[in-house]
């Protein structure tokens, strides 16, 4: 995905941990963020994670 103009382009990963509604808990589910920064404004932003997949593990 490139993007039009002097964008600044920001990556962002880790791993998530939390609950599922029903009250487990859940840990390591892998994301990365991107984000688009023109001037001083966020103008776009891209999530990617394994939460489906880890999910439908359970």
């Amino acid at each position: 995905m490139q993007s039009a103009g002097d964008a600044a382009i920001v990556y962002c990963r880790g791993t998530l941990s939390g609950e599922w509604p029903d009250g487990t808990t859940f840990t390591g589910i892998r994301f990365i963020d991107r984000f688009e920064v023109v001037g001083d404004k966020l103008t776009q932003q891209d999530v990617w994670n394994d939460i489906a997949e880890t999910k439908a593990k359970t």
